[in-house]
């Protein structure tokens, strides 16, 4: 952030810059991948300083999206992810990784019923998941102030001393450091701007999940949009990116293992507004591209 005013040609200097070592990027992204080509697509890659909102389901489904985003920037790209989960333990989130990663059922994984090959991958899983790029702090309660300091001691223990990407799970379950009783959307929006301040102050994409509440998903066939969203007003204000995440719905006996997903892109700051598919396999719950499926 800028400390006082600049004459413009510093930034068109910038910019020009910057646009011919796109033209010479051979990933043609301006930020991290997410190891989905569709949402690369749309956004040109998860950008520094960027607040994304991803609005679910459930926060089961939105999590587990956010993971699989998680696991490619920190296994594939190799840039340091840190997740704060006020939802689920750090021994929880682990679980949930090796079961996706594993392609194991979560629910075996938790009883220990596993067959020789599940025990394969898990091995396999458990090897993958040994990196120091992959950072988890769970609380309940947290505030964007106490969520700040704790991104400022880790990254003075990172090599780089950056960190790539920032994933808060949940938007509903944070602590206002301020709050004004009753005004639920007052608090939120004080929120969503504090973690934007911190996508600017850190440089890296802040990605927050949150959840359509019972009703939309009950009066709109399991296909919410953005305004069905309680805090849709202020999420539209302040996030740069924001994606809608749809399951096709199961016809329960019936149910293929696989299926598709919609990504709603209701928000692009520098893009146009538009809807992907990605497929995501139901048990355990991980998302991929179409043509992986």
């Amino acid at each position: 952030m800028e400390t006082d005013f600049q004459l413009i040609h510093r930034y068109v200097v910038e910019v020009m810059d910057y646009a011919e070592e796109m033209a010479n990027n051979p990933s043609g992204l301006a930020g991290l991948s997410s190891g989905f080509k569709v949402i690369d697509d749309m956004t040109s890659g998860m950008c520094a300083g960027e607040l994304i909102v991803l609005v679910g389901q459930s926060l089961t489904s939105a999590s587990a999206l956010a993971l699989n985003i998680a696991e490619h920037v920190a296994l594939r790209e190799r840039d340091p992810v840190a997740i704060f989960s006020m939802r689920m333990s750090g021994r929880e989130l682990a679980r949930r990784m090796l079961s996706s990663l594993a392609h194991t059922d979560l629910q075996r994984l938790r009883m220990g019923t596993l067959t020789a090959d599940e025990r394969t991958r898990l091995m396999a899983a458990r090897t993958e998941l040994e990196t120091q790029y992959l950072h988890v702090y769970s609380a309940f309660g947290l505030t964007t102030n106490v969520l700040r300091k704790k991104l400022l001691k880790l990254a003075v223990t990172l090599n780089s001393g950056r960190l790539g990407l920032l994933i808060v799970d949940a938007l509903e379950l944070i602590r206002p450091t301020m709050p004004r009783h009753g005004e639920l959307t007052w608090d939120a929006g004080a929120t969503l701007c504090h973690l934007k301040f911190i996508a600017q102050e850190f440089q890296l994409p802040v990605m927050v999940l949150t959840q359509f509440p019972r009703a939309a998903n009950a009066s709109h066939a399991c296909k919410p949009s953005l305004n069905d969203h309680p805090l849709s007003e202020v999420i539209g204000e302040n996030a740069d990116v924001v994606m809608v995440l749809n399951l096709e719905a199961c016809d329960d006996q019936n149910q293929s293992h696989f299926g598709r997903a919609t990504l709603k892109f209701s928000k692009l700051r520098d893009g146009v507004a538009g809807e992907v598919e990605i497929g995501f396999n139901r048990s355990p719950l991980r998302f991929s591209n179409l043509s992986s499926v």
